[in-house]
């Protein structure tokens, strides 16, 4: 099964780098900041997920940390989807 390229999909989108369209209140730098936040709160969680796998409480601690970071890849892409669905709209 294939699937469409970006360039495929409906409605418009601004080119890498383009300027956001007037109108929309999406600060594309605002955003970025939002999502390397999250990045880097990711890296620290797994930074810190350490430990030998075989040891019960090292297991708590990965769960514990793929949870956290399963919500904050959520996060991100709640951010995301919202700005794409905003831009959708100008």
């Amino acid at each position: 099964m294939t699937f469409p390229s970006p360039a495929q999909m409906p409605g418009s989108r601004p080119a890498p780098g383009a300027a956001v369209p007037a109108g929309t209140d999406v600060d594309p730098i605002e955003l970025s900041a939002q999502i390397a936040e999250i990045t880097d709160r990711i890296d620290a969680i797994a930074a810190e997920a350490t430990g030998d796998p075989d040891d019960t409480e090292a297991v708590g601690a990965h769960i514990a940390a793929l949870d956290a970071t399963a919500d904050l890849v959520d996060r991100a892409h709640g951010l995301l989807t919202d700005a794409l669905d905003r831009l959708d709209r100008v």
